[in-house]
């Protein structure tokens, strides 16, 4: 075993309250030595306007 953890997140759009919401979603996934180095990984990725739905770990 390596030690290592598989994190994937939903990403979306994100849109104010009042309007629909977007069905376009994208994936992102990192393998690191722990959750918060992958979380970091990704949330760097995040661009502007955007937000992470939900997170998945794969141990």
């Amino acid at each position: 075993m390596t030690g290592e953890i598989t994190v994937r997140a939903r990403i979306r759009q994100r849109t104010r309250h009042d309007e629909p919401v977007s069905a376009d979603e994208r994936w992102d996934e990192v393998t690191a030595s722990s959750y918060e180095n992958a979380q970091t990984t990704i949330q760097a990725r995040v661009g502007d306007g955007e937000l992470v739905l939900a997170w998945y770990v794969d141990r």
